[in-house]
C-alpha cells in the first residue's frame, strides 16, 4: 500500500509541475476588446463573454491588471498577458502610481487566469503539489 501511496505523490507532483511549466493562461480584455460591463474592477466570472489569452511559455510567464482612474473618478480596466519587461519586480504584486492627477494600478500575477481582480488566490496546482508532498513525507 506504501508502494501505490508513494507512486500516487510522484505521479500528482509530476502533472504539477507539468502543468506549471505549460503556458500560462490570462483573461484578456479591455474598452477596445470587449465591452465595459465585461471587464469591470472585479471581474463577472459569470459572464458569457470570456476571452482567454495564451501567454506562452515565456521566461517569467504572468498576466497582468491594470486600472486606470481619472480626476473625475472614471475607471478603465484592462486585463491581458503581463510584457516580459513588466515583470522586473515581484510577480503577486499590485504597485501604483500618479500622473498629472490620474492613478494607474499594475497587478502582475502568475498562474492561469490569476488576473480576475486585485488578490491572487492559492493555485490548485500549488495546493495538489502540497498535499502530495505531505503524503509522500508520512508515507516514509
Amino acid at each position: 500500500m506504501q508502494t501505490l501511496h508513494k507512486f500516487l505523490a510522484f505521479w500528482i507532483i509530476g502533472v504539477s509541475l507539468f502543468g506549471v511549466t505549460a503556458g500560462t493562461k490570462c483573461y484578456q480584455c479591455g474598452q477596445t476588446l470587449d465591452t465595459a460591463a465585461n471587464c469591470l474592477d472585479d471581474y463577472n466570472l459569470d459572464s458569457s463573454v470570456h476571452i482567454v489569452k495564451d501567454c506562452g511559455d515565456s521566461e517569467v510567464p504572468g498576466c497582468l491588471k491594470s486600472k486606470f482612474v481619472d480626476d473625475k473618478n472614471r475607471h478603465i480596466v484592462t486585463r491581458g498577458c503581463a510584457p516580459e519587461d513588466g515583470m522586473r519586480h515581484k510577480t503577486n504584486e499590485c504597485k501604483s502610481t500618479e500622473v498629472d492627477n490620474h492613478k494607474v494600478y499594475f497587478c502582475h500575477c502568475t498562474g492561469d487566469f490569476c488576473n480576475t481582480s486585485s488578490h491572487h488566490p492559492l493555485s490548485f496546482t500549488l495546493i495538489l503539489t502540497a498535499i502530495a508532498i505531505w503524503k509522500l513525507v508520512l508515507a516514509l
